[in-house]
């Protein structure tokens, strides 16, 4: 993904995988856990989770 972020020109602040549980960093991805990103795009900063 950061990789596409380089490749369009997206400045990236953070993206990271969060259980919704102990609200730390995981790898694992299930229905506990949440992708937490923000970027640039532009002078706009967008902040979303998924």
């Amino acid at each position: 993904m950061k990789e596409n972020f380089k490749k369009n020109k997206i400045k990236y602040d953070y993206i990271e995988n969060i259980n919704l549980k102990t609200f730390k960093i995981t790898d694992k991805i299930n229905n506990q856990s949440r992708l937490f990103v923000a970027f640039y795009i532009g002078k706009v900063r967008l902040i979303d989770n998924i």
